[in-house]
């Protein structure tokens, strides 16, 4: 069975991390150093001092917020935006 996507599909473009990806393979076949950060998590382990800033913010019930609540100008920004 041949699945047909619908036409609609063809306005979506390639994706940034996918982008990201091909040119990070491209630099390191080039012997390159990369330092991948495009899906927002570092390929190398963080320094001690980040992880525990990490640890201890995690036991901070206060940083267990719904985001848009705290922050008004990005809900006007979107709102405006649409």
């Amino acid at each position: 069975m041949k699945l047909q996507t619908a036409s609609r599909m063809t306005d979506f473009e390639e994706g940034i991390f996918h982008i990201l990806n091909n040119k990070k393979d491209e630099l390191l076949k080039q012997g390159r150093k990369v330092y991948n950060l495009s899906v927002g998590t570092p390929d190398f382990k963080p320094e001690q001092h980040i992880i525990d800033a990490v640890v201890n913010a995690a036991k901070d019930p206060d940083n267990y917020k719904y985001a848009l609540n705290d922050l008004p100008l990005l809900i006007s920004a979107v709102q405006e935006r649409f």
